[in-house]
């Protein structure tokens, strides 16, 4: 009897060795890696472009004075100046922010601010030059895009500004007149452009702006010495429509890393 016994209680370890065994080879299952973040265009960015414009100027001369008073004043007048286009490069840079709130859907806002050299001059009143510099222009807007993954499609509109010089000068053998004014313009905008983010945290994009100026009226001062000194005032409307296109390197902070309210 105590022979079985023993047998048995030797079986049963010799069964346990070798289940222990046969689990010390089986392979450990390593937990799978987390799966790569979504991308997303949530975040800040700053930037730099570089671009080239160019500009309608059409202005109609509207009224003459006199000071001191020689004749009544001219009211009522409609006479085209000029009608021209001015054209140039410009540069700047940018600011702003994205959020990307459902889907592939995305808002942002966006600043600009662009140095220019936006200039041109033309014949205007048979013998006088018209000419019209732009020196600078800015931009606030608001943006509405989509994204496919790593693209950008949107359009923008909002407020822009604008500082022009507008002068008037005749020169002619020893005779020479001029009458100049400048104005920072304000007008609406809008635009179209594409973005694509070609590193994580490096995109570039390439837009279009138009901006609408209007009508603003303006009041050139030309003045004489006729043995008095004599100021003739002529008023003008001027309006201003300006095209933009811009190519630009956007720097975005928390691309890639920002949170993902929808995956898409």
């Amino acid at each position: 009897m105590r022979r079985h016994i023993a047998a048995a209680l030797l079986s049963g370890s010799l069964l346990s060795l070798a289940s222990a065994a046969s689990a010390a080879d089986i392979p450990v299952r390593k937990a799978l890696p987390p799966p790569p973040p979504v991308f997303s265009w949530s975040g800040l960015y700053i930037g730099v472009h570089i671009g080239s414009a160019w500009s309608t100027v059409e202005s109609n001369l509207t009224a003459i004075d006199i000071v001191p008073p020689v004749i009544g004043p001219i009211p009522g007048l409609n006479i085209p100046v000029s009608s021209h286009n001015i054209n140039g490069f410009l540069g700047g840079v940018q600011a702003g922010y994205n959020w990307q709130l459902w889907g592939s859907g995305l808002f942002g806002i966006e600043t600009q601010w662009s140095w220019s050299n936006i200039d041109g001059t033309t014949p205007c009143i048979v013998v006088f030059a018209c000419t019209t510099e732009t020196k600078w222009v800015g931009t606030l807007a608001a943006r509405l895009g989509f994204t496919v993954d790593r693209a950008l499609i949107y359009v923008k509109g909002g407020v822009a500004w604008a500082k022009s010089d507008y002068s008037i000068a005749l020169n002619l053998p020893g005779f020479s007149v001029s009458s100049a004014v400048s104005d920072t313009r304000v007008g609406g905008m809008w635009g179209a452009g594409v973005e694509y983010a070609f590193a994580p945290n490096w995109s570039a994009k390439i837009e279009y702006n138009y901006i609408d100026f209007r009508n603003e009226s303006y009041i050139f001062p030309f003045n004489f010495d006729v043995g008095i000194p004599v100021t003739v005032n002529a008023h003008a409307d001027i309006e201003q429509k300006l095209h933009l296109i811009k190519f630009g390197i956007n720097y975005r902070f928390d691309l890639g890393k920002a949170p993902v309210i929808a995956r898409y």
